[in-house]
């Protein structure tokens, strides 16, 4: 396993290695080694002072996390054995928390939340329900949004961290890990349409008065993912369209969204 550092405004990494393993160097008695599941994430910490990575134990059949730290180059184990990681929802929320999804049976999801202490890693469980298979967390790390699966569509929820209340419903939508904007006043989310096949870009109010603003208008195939620029000035959402996949860029200075500042919480 080779992992790259590359910086945000680069088109190609400085193929600089940060550590590099392979069946015959995995340190023995702690890890496994690389096989092929849902493994694979690399997320930085906030501060660049180490990577939370999703690895897998063929042995034991299980993936799990496990935290490299720059300072000296050791890798800590953060999780054991446990349902499936899902690896579109490892986040940091802050240093020392990380946030991340684990697969039940069918729809159901558990939200956990990893927290660095004197003592160590301690895992919590936040939440349950029928969730989509990624998380955004807030800026400022005391909130999650969350797709829910419902009989009429998902919707977009809001969950506290960590104490896993149900604050608030904001509608239709799906999120992805990049939805919030850097103020943590508002969320990039989308919208399909079956019939016909069409998609949506809104811009949803996390704090009151809820308000929910189009980006985009009704636009033909299936939206797959969307993110903000951690800048806050743009942002992307990638589109199905029969066997192409568009991606629109918009500029969300240009629309009038009265935006709060990251001291409301919702």
């Amino acid at each position: 396993m080779l992992a790259l550092a590359q910086r945000l405004d680069e088109g190609a990494p400085r193929s600089r290695p940060l550590f590099k393993t392979g069946a015959d160097t995995w340190a023995p008695g702690a890890f496994a080694a690389w096989a092929e599941s849902e493994s694979g994430v690399a997320a930085p910490r906030p501060d660049g002072a180490g990577i939370c990575l999703l690895l897998h134990d063929p042995q034991g059949r299980y993936d799990y996390l496990a935290e490299w730290t720059a300072k000296d180059g050791r890798m800590g184990a953060l999780t054991g054995k446990g349902d499936a990681i899902l690896a579109k929802s490892v986040q940091y929320a802050g240093s020392d928390r990380v946030v991340f999804l684990r697969r039940k049976t069918g729809r159901e999801r558990s939200l956990w939340l990893l927290e660095r202490g004197e003592k160590g890693w301690t895992e919590t469980p936040v939440a349950f329900g029928p969730f989509g298979n990624t998380v955004a967390v807030h800026p400022e790390g005391h909130t999650a949004a969350l797709t829910m699966h419902r009989d009429t569509g998902p919707e977009v929820v809001l969950v506290s961290v960590p104490e896993g209340d149900l604050l608030r419903s904001l509608g239709p939508g799906e999120v992805w890990m990049e939805s919030w904007h850097p103020s943590g006043a508002y969320l990039v989310v989308c919208t399909n349409d079956r019939q016909p096949a069409q998609s949506r870009l809104w811009a949803t109010e996390a704090v009151a008065p809820w308000r929910r603003l189009p980006l985009v208008e009704p636009h033909a195939g299936h939206c797959t993912a969307a993110a903000v620029s951690r800048d806050g000035n743009w942002t992307v959402f990638a589109n199905d369209v029969g066997h192409r996949t568009e991606l629109a860029f918009v500029e969300l200075d240009t629309y009038l969204f009265q935006l709060k500042t990251a001291q409301h919480q919702p």
